[in-house]
Formats: structure tokens, sequence, C-alpha cells
């Protein structure tokens, strides 16, 4: 899981840890005091497991 910034940059929030885990309700906290707050925020995320169905049911960006 990725976050996409508005200027294009990258921040990974989570690397495959949980395998096949059911659901990831996590928060993340990440240093984004180099970024503008304002533009499109982007998440990417890519369920890799092969007996899974992934999707995202909500997510939010806060300060």
């Amino acid at each position: 899981m990725t976050l996409v910034a508005p200027d294009g940059s990258l921040y990974t929030l989570h690397n495959r840890a949980g395998g096949s885990a059911d659901n990831l309700n996590r928060s993340y906290t990440v240093n984004l005091s180099n970024e503008a707050r304002n533009g499109t925020w982007r998440l990417r995320v890519q369920d890799t497991h092969v007996d899974d169905i992934g999707k995202i049911d909500s997510w939010t960006l806060t300060s």
C-alpha cells in the first residue's frame, strides 16, 4: 500500500506484512511536512495473496 502525493512522491505504508490475515484496519504515520497539502492524494493498493479478494471500504488522510 503506497500513498502518492500530489507531486508524485511515493510513501510506502504497508509492504506485505500480515500475509493471509483478513482485514487491514490500521493507521499509519508519515512525515509529510515537505509536501503541499493541496492537490490530489492517491492510495495505491495491490492485494497479491492468491486466495484473497481485496477491496477498500474507506480511507482518509488527516493532518
